[in-house]
Parts: C-alpha cells; sequence; structure tokens
C-alpha cells in the first residue's frame, strides 16, 4: 500500500520539512507523491499564504527563499489534509498541540500514526504535570507517536546540510518508515 503523507505547520520547521518529505517522495514507491501541507491562513503581502505556496512555491513568510516542490498541495481545511493521511508529520509549536490535536483526533484514519518534530514540553495544570509532547499526542488521539529530534536547525534541513537526528518510537517498523522517508 502507497501511504500518505501530510505536514502540519507552516512555520521554518513545517517548511524545510514538507521541502524534504516532497523531495523525497516523489521517486518513491512507498510513499504517494502528492504531500498535502496544512496552512494556518493568513494574510501575507495582501494574498493567502495558501495561495502563495500552491501558486508561488515560496512560503514568503518563513524560509521565503527555499522553493517549495510542486508535489505539495497546501490548505487551510485541517480535514482534507488530515482524513487520507497514513503518516502525519507534525512541526508545530509545543503550546499549540493541544489546539491542534483537538482539530485533528476525530479526521484521523485507522492506522495512521504521528511523526513529532516539536521541541518543548506541555504544561498541564490540571494534572500537576509537565507532559512531553509526543505523550500528549498518543494520549489524546490513541495513536502511536515516532519522534524526531536532534541539534538540527530548519535551515540545515532546508538547505540539505549534512546534519543528524534521533528518531525515537516504540514501533520499529514506524521508526524505520520514518527514516526512509526523511534520509537523504
Amino acid at each position: 500500500m502507497v501511504k500518505r503523507v501530510v505536514v502540519l505547520g507552516c512555520g521554518a520547521w513545517g517548511t524545510a520539512t514538507v521541502k524534504l518529505v516532497a523531495d523525497n517522495v516523489k521517486s518513491s514507491k512507498e510513499f504517494h507523491e502528492e504531500v498535502y501541507w496544512y496552512v494556518r491562513d493568513e494574510d501575507c503581502n495582501g494574498r493567502s499564504l495558501t495561495t502563495w505556496i500552491n501558486q508561488e512555491h515560496i512560503n514568503p513568510k518563513y524560509l521565503p527563499t527555499l522553493d517549495i516542490p510542486s508535489n505539495v498541495s497546501a490548505s487551510s481545511n485541517i480535514q482534507k489534509v488530515v482524513e487520507e493521511a497514513d503518516i502525519i508529520l507534525v512541526s508545530y509549536p509545543s503550546c499549540h498541540i493541544l489546539w491542534l490535536v483537538e482539530n485533528v483526533k476525530k479526521f484521523i484514519k485507522d492506522g495512521a500514526y504521528f511523526v513529532s518534530f516539536c521541541k518543548g514540553l506541555i504544561l498541564c495544570p490540571e494534572e500537576n504535570r509537565i507532559k512531553l509532547v509526543s505523550d500528549v499526542i498518543r494520549e489524546q488521539t490513541g495513536k502511536s507517536c515516532v519522534v524526531v529530534i536532534g541539534a538540527t536547525t530548519a535551515v540545515e534541513v532546508a538547505k540539505q546540510h549534512f546534519t543528524e537526528a534521533t528518531i525515537g518510537s516504540k514501533n520499529l517498523t514506524y521508526a524505520h518508515e520514518v527514516k526512509r522517508l526523511l534520509q537523504i
């Protein structure tokens, strides 16, 4: 089965991630060639951000010199982006994860899993605890969550500089799949 990959988050990390993934899936028999990208739509120089991305293939707000591959389809409709996804890559600020999870969990299909590129922790005052982003995603959605983390920057990834990250997962099959998806 060819897997559909989507990216949630349109900041610098989301932009770098979508470029890397879109470049890597073009010639893959394992992953669907088109990558859906959830972009929180906002006005940017008189046009919507999704219009910039879909028509000009750039994100003028974050990493504006980076060319977005033509096999990326940006949408501000979170349901449309998530409902067909097999692998959901999350490049979102940790302070917005609770909102994001609440808005995607009802659309996630069986067998889908998350990949978190998120840095930071989530304060849960009602439980008097601090939680990892991956734990919140797992608890709120009931889905597995692979973690990709390391001493790397969005610019390094976007420019395909040599860099490395660690993939953490309780599911070895998912970890290997994510490695194949991200490796240049």
